[in-house]
């Protein structure tokens, strides 16, 4: 296993375990990996991935990007430690044996208050990640707070990851679009699309 630039093309995520019949059907119907979550401070992970799955997606020949859960909206990020939850998301992917140099993703949606507070959040969870030997990438949904200039200058994340919705990033642009909701295998997943953003940069992702 090793942390290797992500393939690009046809992606999936989910916050459902995934078993190996299931992997299977993904690699037959043509899916490159899966994003997985790892969760927050203090939340219970029995749906979230575990070393064992992650050993499973690469045995099918998929690559994995994990993502930490995000709070129920609306949440204040002045009322979080973006420290404490950058540090939780690594120590969960450094338990699965996600490999140190492929990105984990922070979840930015839903979020209340001030842009400066969200800007201080997510400054403090990318350092803590990138403490841990890890990348930082940002989902960008709904509520973000934060504009396409602030989101560009946020000084530790280098590849975004966009929800359904019309989201920009000033220069950087996305590498990961997310899509329609699909069934497979009997699972729910969301589709996402990896692509070189604007800068030519991809996520690093962990592979067999």
């Amino acid at each position: 296993m090793i942390a290797g630039t992500a393939t690009p093309g046809a992606w999936v995520d989910t916050s459902w375990k995934l078993t190996p019949s299931v992997l299977s059907a993904l690699k037959q119907a043509g899916k490159v990996g899966v994003m997985r979550y790892v969760p927050l401070p203090g939340n219970a992970s029995a749906g979230d991935i575990s070393g064992g799955e992650m050993a499973d997606i690469l045995v099918a020949d998929l690559e994995l990007l994990l993502v930490q859960h995000v709070r129920r909206p609306p949440w204040l990020p002045q009322a979080y430690s973006g420290l404490l939850d950058g540090q939780a998301a690594a120590d969960s992917a450094r338990a699965v044996g996600y490999p140190p140099g492929a990105h984990v993703f922070l979840d930015l949606e839903g979020a209340a208050g001030q842009p400066s507070d969200a800007e201080k959040w997510t400054n403090d969870w990318a350092a803590a990640v990138k403490c841990e030997g890890y990348l930082a990438g940002l989902y960008v949904g709904y509520s973000a707070l934060l504009s396409p200039l602030e989101l560009y200058a946020l000084p530790d994340f280098d590849c975004y990851w966009s929800d359904a919705g019309p989201r920009q990033v000033a220069t950087r642009g996305f590498a990961i679009k997310q899509g329609a909701e699909v069934t497979i295998g009997g699972v729910t997943f969301d589709l996402d699309e990896v692509r070189q953003d604007l800068l030519g940069g991809l996520p690093v992702a962990a592979r067999a």
